[in-house]
């Protein structure tokens, strides 16, 4: 249904800004200056080759939306079969999003989809239309693309609002369409609603109601302005089926404007978003977003992205690499997004309007993925933003009563597994990030390792707590056991540790040795005895204390994951047997005196890495997913470092590349590309919640970074070449070192590192008993 508004609606006033009677010229370089040239905004959005990846896991799921760092608005294209919104093979666009999740795995965000009609259009079908790669320009904060119709969308962005311009062709009538609650598949909208308001700006709003397989209820407001008059303009229904097989109805769903195109092609529009109110969304518009020079919004875009991507300068390397450094980079800094409006105004966890008064509230944390290496980088980069994201973690915590494991927008999602805020917190502050209340923080966080009941809005942050209380892990036939028994023990003892070292560094002394000893209660699950892949020693399921013996587990079992039961019976989430037993990143050490020593670990790492994204079932390295991020660098602790050297390039070489295929699988909110940017500087955050890094080999010359308060660490790789992965010699700050272990209160009073490369390695390097990372204690 199509229903046109009162002709006294139909003129637009001079607020509305003045008519274009010619076509402007469009700046679409992002010029030569800085880094942005050297972002390729399309990596990621096709499918790697991997075997059995994770759902919807096959490629890096990254768009092009334009936006800008942790921009509330990404502005951008989706294609029919994606599930982030846009994937490479896909010919067609159907429609223009405010919103985008980068690298997420299940449906999510894509709101209020805006699309340009030429001609007739039939409202009670899906508007789409054609495009190829040819006639399609991105970089960061920009997206073009001449569709199959003629229409040419341009897309720029500032932190909460977007701009587009439609440029129709001439002599046909253009329209522009804004479905306020078209829902894509997994995610339900429950209320949608579009109107006309006061000074002709168009606002509204969409209620979702599910995110992944999580029911939520949270709220999102748009303000919309075009910079001409329309000649007619109304509401219809958006038909077709959503989530469960519902149908959207009713009036104002949907909002189509008229354009007389015939002697002016040029349509302009801005929006914005608020999470809090219409009216909040009207004012972050004409905050941010005052005036109609499409050029200057693009240009500050990109002065914007060159100011955060040049907290790190590369010099020298091949242009691939640079590429390759630059766009991982770009991915980093995408997520989570700015969720406080221009007034301080956010939707808190207890769905009370609050203002964040000398900090900006973020919203969107992949908190199982980006505590492994993201927030490490972030901190040390960008350590104001990363202790906003911090704060924003404890204060929700504060709201709802624990903090939140994955939260979009003002909802917990609880998605997978673990209590991973602790380890973001402990990450975070020991690279750097301390702008937030860090004994709340404690208190939280012991409050969730205690007390079984923990919740965020009713969903228990650790399940299975009791369980792992009473018998130091948790069973497989238990009466309500945890999803996969044992990738959760394994989470909750990196977890402890994390409140372990965290309570270290305040000074609190008792709950530091409360929860270090329970973080080696992963080592309850390690059957020595259990025999698999020539190999002895491997994580497995148990019974409860009283039930003797072990669940059957074959060799099967070992070195696959049951594709039918993904999240359950096998004990493992996201993984198998073989690639969980290596996945012990707070205690190497003790992984090495389980598997029987140095030698051992080395013996039974070499043939795992044969391959390097192998996915579920096969028992080889998958760097494709997280739980794996830590396995390349334990060559370090065990003596063999030049093998981490080898090992780390193999994977860079292997597993990534810049081609649209060039991201080995989900990118989780910036959580993969964050390990692509440690391993290209050769270094790691190898131990959770402990300032420092262990050493690989840098892809560059030299590598600049400008820490807080200005400091910079310098990486210097002499000889730097893709055949010349080998550490030869070390020195920090002029001193030969032989230390495998940079600690990072020496790297951010500034440093210089300088490693000497070659083609072959040197196994005495770095091999010495003092020469391993610390024991944590």
């Amino acid at each position: 249904m199509r229903e046109a508004w009162a002709t006294s609606f139909l003129a637009f006033v001079a607020a509305c800004g003045p008519t274009i009677t010619d076509p402007p010229p469009v700046s679409t370089s992002p010029g030569t200056a800085g880094a942005v040239p050297l972002v390729n905004v399309f990596i990621g959005t096709a499918a790697a080759d991997v075997p059995n990846p994770v759902p919807n896991g096959s490629g890096g799921s990254t768009n092009p939306a334009a936006a800008l760092p942790f921009g509330m608005v990404q502005w951008g294209p989706d294609t029919p079969s994606a599930t982030a919104g846009y994937v490479w093979s896909d010919s067609q666009i159907v429609g223009f999003s405010t919103t985008h999740l980068s690298g997420v795995g299940c449906p999510s965000a894509r709101d209020f989809p805006i699309f340009p009609v030429s001609g007739q259009w039939d409202p009670s079908e899906d508007a789409t239309d054609t495009f190829t790669h040819t006639a399609e320009i991105a970089s960061p904060g920009f997206y073009e693309v001449t569709l199959g119709s003629g229409i040419k969308v341009d897309l720029t962005a500032t932190q909460r609002t977007g701009f587009a311009r439609f440029t129709f062709p001439h002599n046909l009538p253009g329209t522009v369409l804004l479905g306020a609650s078209r829902a894509h598949e997994g995610t339900l909208v429950s209320s949608a609603e579009a109107t006309l308001g006061p000074n002709n700006v168009v606002t509204a709003q969409r209620t979702i109601s599910l995110f992944c397989a999580t029911s939520t209820n949270y709220v999102v407001h748009l303000a919309a302005q075009f910079d001409r008059p329309f000649k007619d303009a109304g509401s219809y229904d958006v038909d077709g089926p959503v989530a469960g097989g519902a149908q959207s109805s009713g009036e104002g769903n949907g909002l189509y404007f008229d354009f007389d195109t015939s002697s002016d092609a040029v349509v302009q529009m801005k929006i914005g978003l608020s999470y809090v109110s219409d009216d909040d969304a009207v004012l972050n518009l004409n905050t941010e977003s005052p005036g109609w020079d499409f050029d200057d919004v693009h240009q500050a875009a990109i002065a914007s992205w060159n100011s955060a991507l040049g907290s790190i300068q590369v010099e020298g390397g091949a242009a691939d690499d640079q590429t390759a450094f630059y766009t991982a980079l770009y991915h980093v800094l995408l997520q989570p997004a700015v969720a406080s409006d221009v007034n301080g105004q956010f939707m808190g966890f207890d769905d009370q309007v609050h203002t964040a008064t000398g900090y900006t509230r973020y919203q969107n944390y992949s908190g199982w993925d980006i505590y492994r290496s993201w927030v490490q980088l972030v901190a040390a980069i960008a350590p104001n933003q990363a202790s906003d994201i911090l704060r924003t973690l404890v204060e929700a915590g504060s709201e709802c009563g624990a903090m939140p494991k994955w939260p979009i927008a003002n909802c917990e999602a609880s998605e997978m597994i673990g209590d991973p805020a602790d380890a973001i917190i402990a990450n975070g502050y020991a690279f750097g990030a301390r702008g937030f209340d860090t004994q709340a923080a404690l208190g939280l966080m012991v409050n969730a390792a205690t007390d079984p009941t923990a919740a965020c809005q009713g969903h228990v942050i650790r399940q299975g707590l009791t369980d792992d209380l009473n018998q130091q892990y948790c069973a497989i036939d238990a009466p309500a056991p945890p999803t996969a028994v044992v990738s959760t023990t394994v989470e909750y003892a990196v977890d402890d540790f994390a409140i372990a070292q965290f309570a270290a560094a305040l000074g609190d002394t008792a709950t530091h040795a409360t929860f270090m000893q329970r973080a080696g209660w992963w080592n309850n699950t390690f059957d020595p005895n259990l025999t698999a892949n020539g190999a002895t020693g491997y994580l497995q399921p148990r019974y409860t204390a009283n039930v003797s013996g072990s669940p059957a587990f074959d060799e099967g079992e070992v070195t696959s994951q049951d594709p039918g039961d993904l999240f359950g019976a096998s004990g493992f989430v996201e993984g198998n047997a073989t690639q969980y037993t290596f996945a012990i990143p707070h205690d190497v050490p003790g992984l090495i005196t389980a598997v029987g020593g140095d030698a051992a670990l080395v013996a039974r790492l070499d043939p795992f890495f044969t391959q390097v994204n192998a996915g579920l079932e096969l028992p080889y390295f998958y760097i494709g997913n997280e739980p794996g991020f830590n396995i390349p660098w334990e060559y370090d602790f065990a003596g063999a470092p030049y093998r981490t050297q080898a090992v780390v390039r193999q994977v860079l070489q292997q597993g990534f590349s810049t081609q649209p295929s060039g991201l080995p699988g989900n990118d989780d909110l910036g959580a993969t590309s964050s390990w692509q940017v440690w391993a290209m500087l050769g270094m790691y955050p190898a131990i959770p919640a402990t300032g420092g890094v262990v050493l690989g080999s840098p892809t560059f010359p030299k590598v600049t970074l400008t820490l807080a308060n200005g400091a910079s660490l310098v990486i210097l790789g002499d000889n730097a070449a893709p055949s010349a992965p080998y550490v030869q010699s070390v020195t920090v700050n002029g001193v030969a070192t032989t230390s495998t272990w940079l600690d990072w209160t020496t790297a951010a009073a500034g440093a210089t590192i300088e490693l000497t490369l070659g083609p072959a390695p040197n196994t005495t390097w770095g091999a010495g008993p003092n020469d391993r990372p610390p024991v944590s204690n």
